[in-house]
């Protein structure tokens, strides 16, 4: 069962992770935080390996007559290999159409 949109809901104040965002998770030496009302994901600039950090909701939210804000402060540095994405996926477990992504591959 999918709720509505609007009850998914964070200020991102407290640097406490809301039960919301339960999936969430870090990988290697990226670090994910909130403070002063942002969601701060940040990735290591020179450190090889595999680095992630997500922000993924515990459960199931209803889109219908609803909208998403996502509010970009910093975009990934082009200097380095990585992604940024936004993904929505529906109740059948498919990823929808609306996909954001910016990818640099460093050579």
């Amino acid at each position: 069962m999918s709720r509505p949109i609007s009850q998914l809901r964070d200020d991102f104040e407290n640097s406490i992770q809301d039960p919301l965002w339960a999936g969430s998770a870090v990988l290697g030496s990226a670090t994910k935080s909130e403070s002063s009302g942002q969601c701060v994901l940040t990735l290591p600039s020179s450190t090889a390996g595999s680095h992630s950090a997500n922000y993924v909701s515990s459960g199931r939210y209803d889109l219908t007559g609803g909208s998403i804000v996502w509010n970009i402060g910093q975009m990934l540095s082009t200097a380095v290999a990585a992604t940024a994405f936004l993904q929505l996926v529906d109740i059948d477990n498919t990823v929808e159409q609306l996909y954001w992504t910016q990818v640099f591959w460093h050579t």
